[in-house]
């Protein structure tokens, strides 16, 4: 960023604005801290276009967060099973990745969302929302997409390629046999 700056004389808009500790809600977290330049991507590429048709809006969050899961589906495929070094590599995962996960968890975010809209404005909601420390409020944010959040980071954490030893650190639940 201040490579830019001082090369061109123009800022650089930042692509996380501290989602992990600063969010309100999954409004916030999705709409205004995580990954900034794939959300304008995906509002003007999906969500308005979705609503010019007539979408409602709940429908058009959720065929932008489906639109999402699709693309980190492509991405994945397009990674571990099309890339070469991967393909040839000691390191090949058995079989190609069960795919669907990623479209999971995006439309879970989208439901969450959704129930944010529903209840957000209510008085219980908005009093605890003014009494909650912001740690505790971003831990909720959190802990509420967890628990599809192993259908999204399954294939990662197993396919030898990425994160080899990034599961130790990236929240998610899974079952314990």
């Amino acid at each position: 960023t201040f490579v830019v700056c001082v090369l061109t004389g123009y800022d650089v808009e930042p692509v996380m604005l501290n989602p992990l500790l600063d969010s309100k809600s999954p409004i916030d977290f999705w709409g205004k801290r995580w990954n900034t330049l794939i959300h304008t991507v995906l509002k003007n590429g999906v969500y308005k276009p979705l609503r010019q048709l007539g979408v409602h809006r709940l429908g058009a969050i959720l065929g932008t967060f489906v639109a999402s899961g699709v693309f980190h589906e492509w991405l994945l495929t397009v990674v571990l099973v099309y890339d070469d070094r991967f393909y040839h590599s000691e390191r090949r995962h058995s079989s190609t990745p069960t795919l669907g996960g990623a479209i999971v968890f995006f439309a879970w975010q989208a439901l969450l969302i959704g129930a944010e809209m529903a209840i957000g404005k209510t008085a219980v909601v908005q009093t605890l929302s003014k009494q909650l420390p912001q740690s505790l409020k971003t831990a909720l944010v959190v802990v509420s997409g967890l628990p599809l959040a192993h259908f999204f980071l399954e294939p990662y954490m197993t396919s030898g390629f990425f994160f080899q030893h990034g599961n130790t650190g990236l929240p998610m639940w899974i079952r314990v046999e």
